[in-house]
């Protein structure tokens, strides 16, 4: 079964997304895979020192105690590491790799409201989109 990291980081503005040049652009949470054998932090420890250069970000989660949310989204499960910071600042953040094409704050309405997030679906990937709902972010389709 294949599975992933994920991080979700939010402050009192908004979420850090990811837009996607495999995905047409579309935002998806930063992480990726774990590899066999591979305990999830340090999975989403590589993937994100693979996808920005930002130390202050990768601070947040080498300190952070919080554990992971384990998410079963179809039949891939997902460890979604939530974390809140006292301001994103996309100034230090660089986007690295061919991976991600751009860093993007989404405002918390956006996310937090199901009838919100409905109505900007199409911003997502489908992976994300599946997380929202498995996380219960969503009360429809």
């Amino acid at each position: 079964m294949k599975s992933a990291a994920k991080l979700m980081i939010f402050d009192q503005n908004g979420y850090l997304f990811a837009g996607k040049a495999k995905k047409d652009g579309r935002l998806d949470m930063l992480g990726g895979k774990i590899d066999r054998g591979e305990d999830p932090k340090r999975a989403l420890l590589r993937e994100l020192g693979e996808e920005v250069d930002g130390e202050s970000l990768l601070d947040h989660v080498r300190q952070s105690s919080v554990e992971p949310v384990r998410v079963q989204a179809g039949e891939q499960a997902d460890f979604v590491f939530k974390i809140e910071v006292d301001q994103i600042d996309l100034s230090v953040l660089v986007q690295k790799g061919d991976e991600t094409t751009a860093l993007v704050i989404i405002n918390r309405p956006t996310v937090e409201r199901a009838d919100q997030l409905v109505r900007n679906k199409k911003l997502f990937t489908g992976r994300t989109w599946k997380l929202f709902q498995a996380m219960g972010y969503l009360s429809t389709d």
